[in-house]
């Protein structure tokens, strides 16, 4: 279940807030109870004729019935700037910005009882120069 309000218009920046929660309930020799809270930011703006902002982030909180809990924090950002009918184009980007160095999701079905651990790349900030032919 969740909630998501954005903006739709062309001349506004384009915000996006979102929230999803989800439960899951197993019972057989044991009995589990994860709920997940997602909470979603998004923000795409052009500004100063040629420049233009994209940035995300994510907040993601998990709890099992044992009280066990586990959250993380992602974030991502983009600046460009490329004039108009010009093929070069400019990009200064941090990606996972917050150096999250975790993702820890649980889940359980009827078959499959699992927690996953992915280890995520350090924050990078890069500079981007492009040509389109």
């Amino acid at each position: 279940m969740g909630l998501k309000l954005s903006t739709q218009t062309k001349k506004l920046p384009s915000i996006s807030v979102s929230y999803n929660k989800s439960f899951s309930q197993f019972s057989g020799l044991t009995s589990s109870t994860l709920t997940n809270d997602i909470f979603t930011f998004n923000l795409d703006i052009d500004f100063l004729k040629h420049f233009n902002l994209k940035t995300d982030y994510e907040l993601n909180f998990n709890e099992n019935s044992l009280n066990q809990k586990t959250n993380y924090r992602i974030g991502n950002a983009y600046l460009s700037y490329q004039k108009k009918n010009n093929p070069f184009r400019f990009e200064l980007s941090a990606q996972n910005y917050l150096n999250n160095g975790t993702i820890i999701n649980n889940s359980f079905s009827d078959f499959l009882i699992s927690n996953n651990t992915t280890f995520t790349l350090p924050r990078i900030v890069m500079l981007s120069i492009s040509y389109k032919l």
